[in-house]
């Protein structure tokens, strides 16, 4: 179970993308993020992003890319502005990474992120939510 950024409880919902990534070998996914640090030489992570599978999301909000090699040295917040950038967001929705079930701080470096929460295989899993902070657009 999940508490959302509301401390609502919610099941756990599904990242079809990250599942369906994740059906791959682990020598596989191993392999990519190994030649991802060869050719960046360690100045750059890789990142697969997921939107939380919910209706309301999911029919409005389509990402273009999930996987992303992304520079250590950036803030979240810098990564949240560069995501929310190429998403259909209203202006009244707010951005939250989630990674290991535990809320991204957006003046960590992504870096820091990386090292305390990639997985096994390299590999840094983010599941976006869209929450709706500042009203509705029938102001």
């Amino acid at each position: 179970m999940f508490k959302n950024i509301l401390g609502k409880t919610k099941k756990e919902k599904k990242t079809p993308f990250i599942e369906d990534f994740k059906k791959q070998s682990l020598e596989k996914r191993l392999a990519i993020t190994d030649s991802i640090f060869r050719k960046n030489d360690n100045f750059k992570i890789p990142i697969i992003i997921d939107l939380y599978d919910e209706p309301d999301t999911k029919d409005r909000i389509k990402l273009n890319n999930h996987k992303f090699i992304v520079s250590k040295n950036i803030l979240v917040s810098e990564f949240i502005f560069k995501l929310r950038k190429n998403l259909n967001i209203n202006s009244y929705e707010s951005i939250f990474l989630i990674s290991n079930d535990n809320l991204l701080n957006t003046n960590d470096l992504l870096n820091n992120v990386y090292e305390k929460n990639k997985e096994q295989d390299n590999f840094l899993y983010i599941i976006i939510t869209i929450e709706k902070t500042f009203g509705t657009n029938n102001l």
